[in-house]
């Protein structure tokens, strides 16, 4: 198993933390807002019979025109071409196409 580091985002920590102190409430509905790192983590599976199985996929190499306006609320931060899901599995020794199934975690 190999954890593969596609790079982090900006974002807002309510978005990741719950119960994270600044959400808004009714007595303060405009908290100052605390924003983090997040490390965008996938999960490389070498299964004896399934073969490779990959858990998560990152985001899109051209996020910034994929999302829209919604990479302001999660801008990319740190991500060079070493953080691409191809350069991450070729580092494990394999290669994408040898990929057999695909696992997402999460889907919005």
């Amino acid at each position: 198993m190999w954890l593969l580091n596609l790079g982090t985002i900006e974002i807002d920590a309510n978005y990741v933390l719950a119960g994270h102190p600044n959400a808004g409430s009714a007595s303060n509905p405009n908290p100052k807002h605390e924003r983090i790192d997040l490390v965008l983590i996938a999960v490389l599976i070498e299964h004896p019979k399934a073969g490779l199985i990959l858990f998560e996929t990152g985001c899109h190499d051209d996020m910034k025109e994929q999302w829209g306006p919604m990479y302001d609320v999660s801008p990319r931060k740190n991500y060079t071409s070493h953080n691409t899901l191809p350069e991450q599995i070729a580092a494990t020794g394999h290669d994408i196409k040898d990929v057999t199934a695909v696992l997402m975690g999460h889907l919005r």
